[in-house]
Order: structure tokens, then sequence, then C-alpha cells
């Protein structure tokens, strides 16, 4: 498994929307959560993946506020001011996983609702635990 690189990217669910649409992790306002939406490539969707120092771990921060940095919050993935909230990002045979530093609970989705929001759990090997990166390559970054 392997971590990705430093850049910017949208993240998007393998689950899709009931109409077929898929769900990319959106930055609603700071302080709120991460919610996922149809993927339009919009600037909300792009988030930059940087480093952190201990080599294993990432930060992800939105494009639109370099300021804030994802969290966990008692509602799950929250935006908040940066302070050192890193995840453990890793490439497997079903998409990425987005766990905790401990590498103890993923990110995911429950429904593949527009506008439900990212929460973390216990890894239950579900399609809602899985994420796809796709790089962006000058748009919106």
């Amino acid at each position: 498994m392997t971590k990705p690189a430093p850049g910017d990217y949208v993240i998007y669910s393998r689950v899709l929307s009931c109409t077929g649409e898929k769900l990319a992790i959106t930055f609603c306002k700071k302080g709120g959560p991460a919610t996922v939406t149809p993927l339009t490539y919009r600037k909300e969707q792009v988030w930059t993946i940087s480093n952190y120092s201990d080599g294993r771990t990432q930060y992800v921060i939105p494009k639109k506020d370099s300021s804030l940095q994802v969290g966990w919050g008692d509602t799950g993935a929250v935006v908040i001011p940066a302070g050192e909230y890193v995840w453990t990002i890793r490439s497997g045979n079903e998409g990425f996983t987005i766990q905790d530093g401990d590498v103890t609970k993923n990110w995911g989705i429950v429904k593949g609702n527009t506008n439900e929001k990212v929460c973390i759990s216990v890894d239950k090997g579900q399609p809602g635990q899985r994420w796809i990166l796709e790089k962006c390559k000058g748009r919106n970054s």
C-alpha cells in the first residue's frame, strides 16, 4: 500500500449516488463537516494533500482555504483551523483508505446521499470506506 504524492486532488467515493453520480468530498464552510456532493471539479472539491514530518501521515487541506485542515470532530470529518490534524492515506486493491494516524478508524459514507457527511468509523471493508483520488491537472488547482 502506498500513500499519494503531495498535490491537489478531488477525492470521490467508490459508492455512487442513487442517480449514478460520483460523490466527491466537498468543503462547505469553516467549522462545518466535509460532505459528499456530485463531482463537478469546482474549487470546493479540490483538496491539497501534503506530507507531515513523520513521513507516514498527511494533511488534507481544502484548496479553497489553505488556513484550514480536515480534523476529527463530533460529527465525523470537519474542516477546522489548521492544527496538525494528520491522516494515513493508502492505496489498496479497492481504492484508497483515509484513516486516523493510529490506523484504527476510516473516513466513509453510509448511504451515498448528496450532502451526506463524511463519517469516521471502524473499517468494515465497505465500498463507502474506499475512495478514488484523482490528481488535478491544471483544473481548479
